[in-house]
């Protein structure tokens, strides 16, 4: 429900009102490769929901995984972004798995590296799972 955030610089000089209003897109160079959207961090991640985004990586490739509160893998998916290499593309993933209790677990997305297939660039995003 945010829809605006004020972020000010103590060391600023100059009038408030000469501030200009700041878009996501000035801010793409602080994110990292993948960022997701939805779900939020430490949102709920019901099974057969979409992780949405944006991601700017090779070839617009990357792994997205899904783990319980014990570590185990539910999930291990490639992800296609619609724009790749140099800019920033969107991508939604369906995301099934099955889990006897409610529980917290991770979102983990990477980009494999291109020597060696490795991840790198590696986020982890706590979410609540539900069977």
């Amino acid at each position: 429900g945010v829809t605006n955030v004020r972020i000010v610089d103590q060391d600023a000089t100059g009038p408030a009102s000469s501030w200009v209003p700041a878009t996501r897109d000035q801010f793409h160079d602080l994110l990292p490769p993948v960022w997701v959207d939805d779900p939020t961090w430490g949102g709920a991640l019901p099974s057969g929901a979409t992780v949405s985004g944006l991601a700017n990586v090779f070839e617009a490739q990357f792994q997205l995984q899904v783990l319980d509160a014990g570590g185990q893998t539910l999930v291990d998916l490639p992800v296609s972004a619609s724009c790749g290499t140099g800019c920033w593309g969107r991508f939604g993933a369906t995301v099934t798995y099955a889990v006897a209790s409610p529980q917290w677990g991770t979102l983990r997305v990477f980009e494999p590296s291109a020597k060696d297939g490795s991840p790198t660039h590696t986020v982890d995003y706590p979410v609540w799972l539900t069977p």
